[in-house]
């Protein structure tokens, strides 16, 4: 896990929207060609229904100008640079770097990826607008493969390249061929780095993007699924039901309600609750913010726990701080893949470790880092890290002034 900290207006989000950002550019291509096929299937119904409707902000953002809007710094009249470093893969462990470069009106320069071919680093690809048009500078060689391959890979980037990124364009194209084809025509390691990217589960306030989870229901508050995918119905609702009543002492069961038609079942999510004294079914709709939002990251939590990586904004918004402690608490020893969050529970720092736990320190100019509690100081294992931190030990903590409200909102004449 990584825990950010840190005041507010620090960036915490800050440093946690090019990694949704990240992810949604690599699905940009995809997003447009299904948004165009929704509008024209929408075009030839007589009747839109509800459940039509509900389909379309998933296709809200299909360009890099959408998803990387108001990347630059306000008011710098330079490039705006943004690289991603990771190690991939348990069993060929490689490392890289994937880099975006904008200009200041914000468009798509260039774009270039270093890791691993013919083992041993080197530049798999480099894609730069130069002079009113796109140049590729590099496309390996030892990456890229097969005469037709690479000639409909460059004839999709003269096309679409700025408006969608490279890894946009080949998630696109590999959607159109088999996994044959993929596999002799682009290097393992591309590809693992291109599922690496799709796979990376998020939430913001604003949205939630997450590779369907194969076991579980997509929509799991209520919906509608094929009569294939009863089963689906019920391992959900067996997991919902031990996630909530493990949370929850007032509430003994959580169920879904169904209506089987003929080739489909509607669900609704419910609970049994312990209030005034009698358990009384209550629809989770009714339920309170901070409940759904457990609701919603239960699937985030799944992911996670299955390899993936997992990102949130403000983790614990609306869920009380003992409650996100010990879910937290209980999670850690059960994660395959990465949990990285933002935070102002501090109650969570009993039971992260401090080389989980990072900070954005600020200096008197207004410059910014992240580092780690681990980095800062030389943790043992008897320190209290939340006494410390809100202590200002690891900076990151408000100082503010004393406030006059007389004053503010002029209450007393002078």
């Amino acid at each position: 896990m990584a825990a950010i900290y840190g005041e507010n207006g620090a960036g915490k989000s800050n440093i946690l929207t090019p990694i949704f950002q990240l992810v949604e550019s690599a699905r940009s291509f995809s997003n447009q060609q299904r948004f165009i096929k929704f509008q024209k299937e929408l075009s030839e119904k007589e009747k839109v229904d509800l459940k039509t409707l509900k389909e379309i902000p998933i296709f809200k953002l299909t360009s890099v100008e959408e998803i990387f809007r108001n990347i630059n710094l306000i008011g710098s009249s330079e490039n705006t640079e943004i690289t991603y470093e990771f190690c991939i893969s348990e069993e060929e462990k490689f490392t890289g770097k994937y880099k975006l470069i904008f200009s200041p009106n914000g468009q798509l320069i260039e774009e270039k990826l270093f890791s691993l071919v013919n083992k041993r680093n080197g530049l798999l690809f480099d894609i730069k607008f130069n002079e009113d048009k796109v140049t590729i500078e590099k496309l390996n060689s030892a990456a890229f493969r097969g005469r037709a391959f690479i000639t409909l890979l460059r004839d999709r980037i003269d096309q679409f390249w700025g408006k969608h990124t490279f890894f946009a364009i080949l998630e696109a194209i590999f959607e159109e061929t088999n996994s044959e084809l993929k596999d002799k025509s682009v290097s393992f390691v591309v590809r693992e780095i291109l599922e690496m990217i799709l796979s990376i589960g998020f939430k913001t306030d604003q949205m939630t993007g997450l590779k369907n989870q194969k076991d579980f229901l997509r929509s799991l508050m209520y919906g509608s699924v094929k009569s294939t995918d009863k089963n689906k119905i019920v391992k959900t609702q067996k997991s919902l039901n031990l996630f909530f009543t493990s949370l929850y002492s007032d509430i003994k069961k959580v169920y879904y309600e169904v209506n089987e038609k003929e080739n489909e079942i509607e669900y609704k999510l419910y609970v049994y609750k312990l209030i005034a004294g009698k358990i009384r079914k209550i629809p989770f709709t009714l339920e309170s913010k901070g409940t759904k939002k457990l609701l919603e990251l239960f699937p985030l939590f799944s992911a996670a726990m299955n390899g993936d990586i997992v990102v949130v904004d403000e983790i614990d918004s609306g869920i009380h701080d003992l409650l996100m402690s010990k879910l937290l608490e209980n999670f850690q020893d059960y994660i395959k893949g990465q949990l990285i969050f933002s935070t102002h529970n501090t109650t969570l720092l009993k039971v992260l470790p401090a080389n989980e736990v990072y900070v954005i320190q600020e200096d008197i100019d207004g410059n910014k880092q992240i580092a780690s509690f681990s980095e800062v100081a030389n943790i043992k294992p008897n320190n209290n890290l939340q006494k410390l931190y809100l202590s200002g030990y690891f900076s990151g903590v408000p100082f503010a002034d004393d406030i006059d409200f007389d004053e503010i909102f002029k209450l007393e004449e002078k």
